[in-house]
């Protein structure tokens, strides 16, 4: 992987492409400022996760890309899963989403990779 590669690609003077550290660390400032529970490991009296950490944004990208009707080869290919299996992990479709994609799956088109 190049550092162009990176999403985050170069960080202060050194240029060097950001640590999943020093990622994890400015995510984790910026959910307190906002008061938003950061970590993995927090859970509501129901059960449901309530903390964030900076993958989530990587499972709601993956979900709204399919919402949005994009092929499921071309949101493989874009999040770089090797596997169909590992992609389906991320996608966290609710009952009202599923139905909405179904409503407009007659008009919908494969929506093309240069916009992702």
């Amino acid at each position: 992987m190049e550092p162009e590669d990176h999403v985050f690609a170069v960080t202060g003077e050194n240029k060097r492409p950001w640590t999943t550290t020093q990622i994890s660390k400015r995510f984790q400032y910026a959910c307190k400022r906002a008061e938003i529970p950061y970590g993995d490991k927090l859970y509501n009296k129901k059960g449901e996760r309530i903390g964030l950490v900076f993958h989530c944004l990587r499972h709601t990208r993956t979900t709204k890309w399919v919402e949005l009707g994009f092929s499921d080869e071309i949101i493989r290919r874009a999040t770089g899963h090797k596997s169909l299996e590992a992609y389906q992990r991320y996608v966290k479709l609710d009952p009202s989403a599923v139905m909405r994609l179904v409503e407009k799956s007659h008009t919908n088109r494969i929506k093309s990779v240069s916009i992702l």
